[in-house]
């Protein structure tokens, strides 16, 4: 059996992705360990998730702050080596940059096979809290690493693109689908009675809380209208300020929402909203997994023109694409959506066809065993 060694600067709580390449594996015959950074100690240090193995670092640093992050990262690469050198592996798996550079020198010392997991364009990613000369070094850096990978995996068409520009000698791109399931009617029910009790059009948005999202604009726009429910779940800087314009009937606020259940929310849901800036190229350029969990819901989107999202729901047809920023245009589409049922219904049969036919976990894995098995 071929082992391999995940490395992730998260605690894996877990991430999604990362979860859900893990398992493909393990069902095809893989062993796979993750080392995951607990920066907060909040996790157990050992602890075997739905057959992955996970042994997480636990070095203290503070997130959203740039100045720990570098300073405690030398610790981190020092405890993943000390780690991998006592182990046994065939493959080192490296998600996104600030693990490379340690899996490069893992892989080199130990002859094995090296691959990087973009999940985002790094320097873009980290440009707002990081000063202009490290991003430039980050950005010379990861030119270098990509061009001493075995395999790149990446999330999209424009960043796959990128990479093969720096220098890549095999790259797939694995998006963010979802494995395609349904919920029971139950949970759907108790859910929708839960958040609706007065029966209103629901708009979801569960994922990260920060700006560029437009979620406080638009939630001022619900609050005004009043003919729709803005339900809003998930952690971030913006959690406060969410909170504080939620009045229970028009805007709910429900902070941080079990992975587990969020299919169900999904499919409780009338509209999904996707509306971050593009301005800022891993917006752009990336695809969030809410656009596909909610084409295999059969959940019409609003999402942001002029981003590769906004160019697949353009292309399959399952929502509305709007300027960023333009809170108006939004609850324009909203009541779009809202009145004309007949293209409501179109939308909601493009996004299942499109899901079946392409977005989903399914196809995406596939790739991914394929590309693992001419590796090794």
């Amino acid at each position: 059996m071929k082992k391999i060694l995940m490395l992730l600067s998260n605690p894996f709580r877990p991430d999604v992705r990362v979860y859900k390449e893990a398992i493909s594996l393990i069902e095809n015959g893989y062993d796979v360990t993750i080392i995951a950074w607990d920066r907060g100690k909040r996790y157990p240090k050992i602890e075997v998730v739905d057959k992955i193995k996970v042994e997480r670092v636990q070095i203290h640093s503070a997130y959203s702050n740039f100045l720990s992050f570098i300073l405690k990262l030398p610790l981190f690469w020092l405890a993943v080596f000390t780690t991998m050198v006592k182990k046994d592996f065939d493959v080192v798996h490296c998600h996104d940059f600030d693990t490379l550079p340690i899996g490069f020198l893992i892989a080199k010392f130990r002859r094995k096979k090296l691959i990087y997991d973009a999940h985002e364009w790094y320097s873009r990613m980290i440009s707002e809290t990081t000063p202009k000369f490290i991003l430039r070094m980050v950005d010379i850096a990861e030119k270098y690493f990509v061009k001493k990978t075995d395999l790149v995996i990446t999330v999209s068409d424009p960043f796959a693109k990128i990479f093969r520009e720096y220098g890549a000698k095999k790259i797939i791109v694995t998006m963010n689908c979802p494995f395609i399931e349904h919920p029971s009617s139950k949970s759907i029910d108790e859910i929708r009675s839960k958040i609706n009790p007065s029966n209103k059009q629901v708009i979801l948005y569960i994922g990260v809380l920060e700006p560029e999202r437009n979620l406080e604009e638009i939630a001022d726009a619900v609050l005004k209208k009043k003919d729709f429910l803005f339900v809003i779940g998930g952690f971030g800087s913006l959690e406060n300020t969410l909170k504080g314009k939620s009045d229970g009937e028009n805007v709910v606020f429900m902070g941080q929402v079990n992975p587990k259940d969020v299919p169900a929310y999904i499919f409780a849901a009338d509209i999904l909203v996707i509306t971050y800036d593009p301005s800022n190229p891993n917006n752009k350029l990336n695809v969030p997994n809410k656009l596909f969990e909610a084409m295999a819901a059969g959940k019409p989107v609003v999402v942001t023109k002029n981003s590769e999202a906004g160019m697949i729901v353009r292309k399959k047809r399952c929502g509305i694409a709007v300027d960023y920023f333009n809170p108006d245009e939004v609850i324009s589409a909203f009541y779009s959506l809202k009145n004309d049922k007949k293209i409501y219904a179109e939308l909601s049969v493009n996004g299942i066809k499109a899901s079946k036919e392409m977005y989903n976990w399914g196809i995406m894995e596939k790739r991914l065993i394929d590309a693992y098995a001419d590796m090794m």
